[in-house]
């Protein structure tokens, strides 16, 4: 399943410590590093700190403090609606409810291996734990154990999901028309 949820610049600095404080408090979990173009032409490198990221929320260039773009800032209506000014989008993909049930009931602490397919076809699956497969809204369309051949089609992408335990291989083999 993914998420969107619209973050908006008047609350910039809650959401930079949300995401540079809060949810890399977790065991395991590593502070965001700062990647591609965008963040180069910054001259933003490294580990991702809150003012850096409170900055690029809120509008400005977090080197230099200037404004980038057109500002940031919530428009009143003259009916009085507000506008809220948008900042930027955070996409959050999470497996499908089975998936997390699967690894719940069972406590396997094997692999799991997904793939992308195409929009019709069949696989043919050996050796794995468990199988699911999923349509591009993560809707089940088919599940097994061990081995199966599981057709496919519709309109947008279609998923699979291969459990195994450490030390099996897993053999896929795809066939399209």
């Amino acid at each position: 399943m993914i998420r969107v949820t619209t973050l908006y610049a008047a609350t910039a600095a809650t959401t930079a410590g949300y995401y540079t404080r809060y949810l890399t408090e977790a065991t395991g979990e590593l502070p965001g590093q700062w990647l591609g173009n965008q963040a180069d032409r910054l001259g933003l490198h490294g580990e991702v700190t809150t003012e850096a990221l409170q900055a690029l929320l809120s509008g400005c260039d977090p080197v230099t403090g200037a404004t980038l773009g057109h500002p940031l800032v919530d428009r009143t209506l003259s009916n009085g609606k507000v506008i809220r000014a948008v900042a930027g989008f955070d996409a959050t993909l999470s497996a499908p409810k089975s998936l997390s049930v699967l690894w719940a009931l069972t406590g396997d602490d094997g692999f799991a291996e997904w793939r992308r397919l195409p929009t019709s076809g069949s696989v043919s699956i050996s050796g794995a734990g468990h199988w699911f497969l999923y349509d591009a809204d993560w809707n089940e369309l088919a599940s097994g154990e061990g081995s199966g051949t599981p057709s496919f089609s519709g309109a947008g992408a279609n998923y699979l999901v291969a459990f195994g335990t450490p030390g099996t291989t897993i053999n896929l083999n795809l066939s399209t028309p």
